[in-house]
């Protein structure tokens, strides 16, 4: 049985929480110099996530709408995960809110001044927010790549924001298009 065999067969849990540990001693080990000798992984590990996130959430939202059979199936799953996505975000407010409340993360503890020259960020308004989910190309929302018009009038190449909504909102689009079609997809 060689190492590696014998690691694999640990339960994928107890791998994690080993890792854990063993990061933990490092980092106690190593002191700031940990980030250093380890930065360079957990920067490879992060980038590799990144990497699958938008594949996977596509074709995964693809084939869940595409798999379901007749138009009511999929409206019963939109509004299902409507409904989980605004309970999600809600609970999740609700618990960042509470918790910062609670523990007022920073309170007295960092003298930090603001540049008298800056100003915040515009919130945008909830029909922009909307229209955002909405790709005016697809290929853009999934690579990130595409073309933009500045303010110049100019069109330009420009990079993603990384935002998955409009990768959902195109993935449901092509996955409820497989369903109208039925056996005529091949």
């Amino acid at each position: 049985m060689t190492l590696v065999s014998a690691w694999l067969r640990i339960p994928f849990w107890q791998r994690v929480v080993a890792g854990f540990v063993l990061g933990a001693l490092a980092g106690w080990a190593l002191g700031p110099a940990a980030g250093t000798w380890f930065g360079p992984l957990g920067d490879l590990y992060v980038t590799l996530i990144k990497m699958i996130a938008v594949p996977l959430v596509f074709f995964a939202v693809i084939n869940a709408i595409s798999s379901l059979h007749g138009q009511q199936s999929v409206a019963k799953l939109g509004g299902r995960t409507f409904l989980w996505f605004v309970l999600t975000a809600a609970l999740a407010v609700g618990v960042g809110l509470g918790v910062g409340t609670l523990l007022q993360p920073g309170a007295g503890h960092f003298g930090l001044s603001v540049d008298s020259a800056w100003t915040p960020r515009d919130v945008p308004r909830p029909i922009q927010v909307l229209l955002d989910v909405v790709p005016s190309n697809p290929f853009y929302a999934l690579t990130g790549i595409g073309t933009k018009t500045n303010a110049a009038g100019e069109t330009v190449l420009a990079a993603g924001r990384g935002s998955i909504l409009p990768v959902i909102f195109f993935a449901g689009l092509l996955g409820f298009a497989m369903v109208k079609l039925g056996e005529r997809v091949a």
